[in-house]
């Protein structure tokens, strides 16, 4: 699925989850999140916007795509192209506090989220010639993998703001999530340095456990 206007799309979750907010919205964050741009295997620019009342639940959406931020021919993973999608209810813990707005602090949240993608996955092979049954050569392609995910996760996180309307978001969560890679374009040759990759990702179709963390960065409008 290739995403043409990145921009667009983030502004379209504001506008999307500004709605499914009612009138009650007195404040708004946007964020960004900086890990995405160090994924191992694919940069993504990941924006988000909370929106808050003055109640004790706020609701948040997420959006990212994929950016090719280093280019590096010898890249195992590379042409990465999809979305991520992931709105969020949260609720604050110390809402009882006297303020006007309660956008700091501790939280609990519910996650659900939505990722689709494709890209090719590079690595050495073994040719097996047929008629002398002996390798006759080496060589590096890429398969090409396509992959659906959708997910659920409980959150707990803190959330600070600063003098000058900074906010940074620290949290950490669990879940399930059902996983779904399949190959577009699978080389069936065996691999000729089959070695431990720590970012590896599997092609395969199933439930699984989910774990997720990070930062967020935004300034309160």
């Amino acid at each position: 699925m290739t995403l043409k206007n990145p921009i667009f799309c983030f502004l379209a979750t504001i506008i999307i989850s500004g709605n499914s907010y009612a009138q009650q919205t007195d404040r708004l964050i946007i964020k960004f999140a900086p890990l995405g741009l160090m994924e191992p295997y694919a940069q993504n620019i990941h924006l988000g916007s909370e929106f808050i009342s003055k109640g004790r639940f706020s609701i948040e959406t997420d959006f990212a795509t994929y950016v090719k931020i280093f280019n590096r021919d010898e890249n195992r993973y590379k042409d990465r192209i999809g979305i991520k999608i992931k709105p969020e209810i949260r609720y604050y813990l110390n809402s009882n506090k006297p303020k006007d707005f309660n956008y700091e602090g501790f939280y609990l949240a519910n996650e659900l989220y939505f990722t689709m993608d494709k890209f090719k996955r590079g690595d050495s092979y073994f040719h097996f010639d047929q008629i002398s049954q002996q390798v006759d050569s080496q060589y590096y392609d890429y398969e090409k993998i396509r992959r659906f995910i959708v997910g659920n996760n409980f959150k707990f996180g803190y959330q600070s703001v600063t003098r000058i309307k900074l906010t940074f978001d620290y949290y950490i969560g669990v879940g399930i999530q059902y996983y779904n890679a399949s190959y577009d374009y699978e080389i069936t040759d065996p691999e000729c340095c089959k070695v431990m990759r720590l970012f590896e990702v599997p092609v395969y179709k199933k439930f699984r456990p989910a774990i997720s963390f990070g930062i967020k960065i935004g300034y309160v409008i």
